[in-house]
């Protein structure tokens, strides 16, 4: 499992389910209502928030029958701490989404771009 080593951010408290943060991204992006980005650093300062945390959840999912189940780790970070993420490291397939106001995902791709989603 990918630890985020490289990326400043908080732990999710434990009454947090991980599961229902999934299922929410997994709502947003069922929408298919998107915009893509060619460079992930333009998507989230365009995007994000100096004043709100965001959920980060690593893009690794399973499946059980029809079912997706999350299997990354999710964590909590800043906009400030996600740009010097993605402007200075080796990018992992991540999703991002506010951890209010649930309204938008960001899914930043293995290929390095971002895809914007919205309800």
């Amino acid at each position: 499992m990918y630890a985020f080593l490289n990326l400043k951010h908080q732990e999710i408290s434990e009454s947090t389910d991980a599961e229902t943060v999934f299922q929410k991204t997994e709502e947003v992006l069922s929408l298919n209502n998107f915009i893509a980005f060619t460079d992930p650093a333009v998507c989230l300062e365009t995007e994000l928030n100096y004043r709100i945390t965001y959920y980060v959840v690593q893009d690794r999912v399973v499946y059980k029958g029809k079912k997706k189940i999350i299997k990354g780790k999710i964590v909590l970070s800043t906009k400030k701490d996600l740009l010097d993420y993605v402007r200075n490291q080796d990018i992992r397939p991540i999703r991002i989404m506010p951890e209010q106001n649930e309204d938008f995902v960001i899914v930043i791709t293995d290929e390095g771009s971002a895809l914007l989603f919205t309800k």
